[in-house]
């Protein structure tokens, strides 16, 4: 194993760990097999989303630090008016 690798796990929870034990057997697995395709392919939409869920990617979304701008921050945008039509 690098030592880069063995960082990485080391700094990841038991959770993640895990998660990265079953994508390592999932890709053994595949040495041996004929077929060449996506695995999404064969994976139902609602196992996706929970997937995508749990994993806590976007957590950021519901952080309220996130939220630093209202609608009264900036200026009014003033945009050009054309004046001839762009023809093409």
């Amino acid at each position: 194993m690098t030592k880069t690798l063995a960082n990485l796990l080391n700094e990841m929870t038991f959770q993640e760990q895990k998660k990265v034990e079953t994508f390592a057997a999932f890709i053994i697995s595949q040495r041996h097999s004929d077929k060449d395709y996506l695995v999404s392919n064969d994976v139902p939409i609602n196992e996706l989303i929970e997937v995508v869920s749990d994993s806590g990617s976007f957590n950021w979304l519901n952080n309220d630090e996130e939220n630093i701008y209202s609608l009264n921050d900036g200026e009014n945008v003033q945009w050009a008016i054309l004046k001839e039509a762009v023809s093409y």
